[in-house]
């Protein structure tokens, strides 16, 4: 793959990471990272493993929220079969039952890894919010 060709898998894969969550589909959005995954989430510990993220991911958002996220790279370097990216996200959480909208500002810093069949796959994901 190109470099070029390999930015575009990263960002078509964020579009298919940002479209399951925002339809709800915790199993499609869980199918964008690799099965030994870790999330960093603030004020928290490490969610390690893909079962840990379901269990994590369907309390914290999937289950209570409708989801709402935008984010973009300020910069992406690949380096062999990794890819490294961080930017800004403005995620939105409105609540299934009553409550005000949540709207969350903030950073990330994304790992990726080409698995066997040369496909892009999220393998860490660290972010964190902005106080406003």
């Amino acid at each position: 793959m190109s470099n070029e060709s390999d930015r575009a898998a990263i960002f078509k894969h964020r579009d298919a990471y940002n479209g399951a969550l925002r339809d709800g589909d915790l199993e499609g959005w869980l199918a964008t990272l690799s099965d030994d995954c870790v999330f960093l989430p603030p004020a928290m510990p490490a969610v390690k493993g893909k079962d840990a993220v379901r269990q994590w991911a369907r309390e914290s958002f999937f289950e209570p929220f409708h989801n709402e996220l935008e984010y973009d790279f300020e910069e992406l370097e690949f380096v062999g079969s990794r890819a490294f990216g961080w930017g800004w996200f403005r995620h939105s959480l409105t609540p299934k039952d009553e409550g005000d909208v949540v709207q969350l500002r903030g950073k990330f810093l994304d790992i990726f890894r080409r698995d066997a069949d040369g496909k892009w796959i999220l393998a860490r994901v660290s972010y964190s919010t902005d106080h406003e």
